[in-house]
């Protein structure tokens, strides 16, 4: 769902890897404040204006604000991105699926104002959106010779969230495609002939 791809920071245009790598100052240096902005309410105001959490249900909403103002959050986010080069090289060096059935879903928008990070224009952002949905995405479908992709229009981040039956639908047909597989069946009916008393 949306998963990023190894290779996208050598391909993004140079502007929004600079917000990323802003972004990411920003997340450091606000560590050391979350807790004073979590008494003051303040952060929790910032968490709610998250186009992202208008999205979810009210509930699920209550609980990402809850989680959202932990320090560890922070820490995580921070960790995730300064590891995003070291887990590529992982990826890279994995190989593939074989033919595992493989079903990539992925958001397709037209760019809002919202939507666009500061210091990059809209026609960069929307550029860079379209050639993530159509070349970056499609570099993990064909890490299966059964791979397909899905696109969500107008879906979000958060898929499973605010566009769950796709995620339901494509669930059940890796599933299935898993359970009729030809290396499923012979391993089945190998298991089936060695229980079989009468052999």
């Amino acid at each position: 769902m949306n998963s990023p791809q190894e290779d996208q920071n050598r391909y993004l245009p140079a502007a929004i890897r600079r917000n990323a790598e802003q972004e990411t100052r920003r997340w450091r240096r606000q560590q050391a404040f979350v807790p004073v902005l979590a008494r003051l309410g303040i952060e929790r105001w910032l968490l709610k204006r998250s186009s992202l959490l208008k999205l979810m249900p009210e509930e699920q909403r209550e609980e990402a604000i809850y989680l959202g103002l932990k320090p560890a959050f922070l820490e995580t986010s921070v960790a995730e991105y300064r590891s995003f080069e070291e887990s590529g090289e992982q990826a890279r060096a994995s190989g593939t699926f074989g033919d595992k059935p493989l079903i990539v879903l992925t958001s397709r928008k037209t760019i809002e104002a919202g939507d666009v990070p500061r210091g990059v224009s809209r026609e960069e952002f929307q550029e860079a959106h379209d050639f993530w949905v159509h070349e970056m995405q499609m570099r993990l479908v064909r890490l299966s010779s059964r791979g397909k992709q899905i696109i969500i229009p107008n879906g979000r981040h958060m898929l499973a969230l605010t566009w769950p039956q796709p995620v339901i639908s494509a669930i059940r047909e890796v599933t299935l495609a898993a359970e009729l597989s030809p290396d499923k069946k012979t391993d089945g009916g190998a298991r089936a002939a060695a229980a079989d008393p009468q052999n």
